[in-house]
């Protein structure tokens, strides 16, 4: 288990747990994001966002959101 920022890009793994608040996952949770789904990291760079594939759909989150999202990589 790691935070989804240890991902390379274009890599996919499993959300594993999200820790924080209930404002938090319930935030992340809305964008499709909570434990069991399958992600793919799209773009993690130095500056910006985290961008994140989840479904079909792509979001842009903070860095910080980012951590908490705790992966298990799939291969």
């Amino acid at each position: 288990m790691m935070p989804l920022t240890f991902l390379q890009p274009d890599s996919m793994a499993r959300v594993t747990a999200v820790q924080g608040g209930r404002g938090a996952t319930a935030r992340l949770a809305a964008m499709g994001i909570y434990p069991g789904v399958v992600v793919t990291l799209k773009r993690c760079g130095a500056g910006g966002p985290v961008i994140v594939q989840a479904g079909g759909s792509r979001f842009g989150i903070g860095r910080g959101m980012a951590r908490r999202i705790m992966v298990k990589p799939v291969d």
